[in-house]
C-alpha cells in the first residue's frame, strides 16, 4: 500500500495510502470523512474493489455448486454492494461543487454472459452484469446534480495477481499494463462533457484510440 501511494507520488501526483476493509461500512464512511477533512472535495471515484479468490479460482473454469458458496458473498459484497456503499458517501461530496465523475470497472464478461466455454466463476459474471445496471441507474439518478457516472471495460491487464499465477494465462506480451488504463481515465476525466456518456459502458482500447493515448504516454 505504502509502495503504490509512494509510486504515484514518483509519477508527479500526491499518493497518500489509506487503509480500508470494503467488507466494514464504518471504515468506509471513515475513509470518505477524512477525505472531506484533508482535501476538502473529490472530483473522480474509482470502484475497483473485489473480494477476489486466486487466478487459478476465479477463473479455473469451476462449476457454482463446486466452489463454496461464501465466494458468492465476497465477489458481490466486495465487488456490486461495495461500490454501492462507496459512491454513497463519495456523493454528498461531489454534490457540493456540482461535479465530479464515478468509474465503475466492469468487466468484457459482463455484457454477454457466460457461455458454455466460459471458465470464470458465475458469481463474478452476475456481480459485474449487476454492475451495469448500477451504474445506469446511478448515473441517472445524479445526472440533474452534474455527476457523471461511467462503468470500463480495461483490456487484458498485468496485474500483480496476473503475473503471480501467469502460467496460469500463457503469452502475456500483448496484455497491457495497469497504468495504462490510470492514462485513459485520466485523459477521459478531462475530456469535457462527460454528462453527455453518463451511464454508459466504455471500452478502454476505444477511448484510447478515440482519445489518442498509447502505451509510450
Amino acid at each position: 500500500m505504502a509502495a503504490t501511494a509512494a509510486e504515484v507520488t514518483r509519477l508527479g501526483g500526491v499518493g497518500i495510502a489509506a487503509r480500508c476493509d470494503h467488507r466494514n461500512d464504518k471504515e468506509v464512511e471513515h475513509l470518505f470523512a477524512r477525505v472531506a477533512d484533508e482535501q476538502g472535495r473529490l472530483d473522480l471515484l474509482v470502484n475497483n474493489a473485489l473480494g477476489s479468490p486466486p487466478q487459478s479460482v476465479l477463473w479455473g473454469g469451476h462449476k457454482f455448486w463446486e466452489v463454496p458458496i461464501a465466494l458468492w458473498d465476497d465477489l458481490i459484497d466486495v465487488g456490486l454492494r461495495s461500490h454501492y456503499v462507496a459512491a454513497w458517501y463519495a456523493v454528498p461530496l461531489m454534490i457540493k461543487a456540482h461535479a465530479g465523475l464515478i468509474i465503475n470497472v466492469g468487466s468484457h464478461g459482463c455484457g454477454t454472459g457466460k457461455s458454455a466455454r466460459s471458465t470464470v466463476l458465475m458469481s463474478y459474471s452476475v456481480g459485474k452484469a449487476g454492475l451495469l445496471r448500477l451504474n445506469a441507474d446511478m448515473a441517472a439518478e445524479l445526472r440533474e446534480h452534474g455527476i457523471a457516472v461511467l462503468a470500463i471495460w480495461p483490456p487484458a491487464s498485468r496485474t500483480e495477481g496476473v503475473l503471480a499465477q501467469k502460467d496460469l494465462f500463457g503469452d502475456l506480451s500483448k496484455w497491457k499494463e495497469p497504468i495504462f488504463t490510470g492514462r485513459v481515465v485520466a485523459v477521459l476525466a478531462m475530456s469535457g462533457d462527460l454528462l453527455a456518456q453518463s451511464g454508459e459502458a466504455l471500452v478502454i482500447q476505444d477511448l484510447a484510440t478515440r482519445l489518442g493515448v498509447t502505451d509510450s504516454d
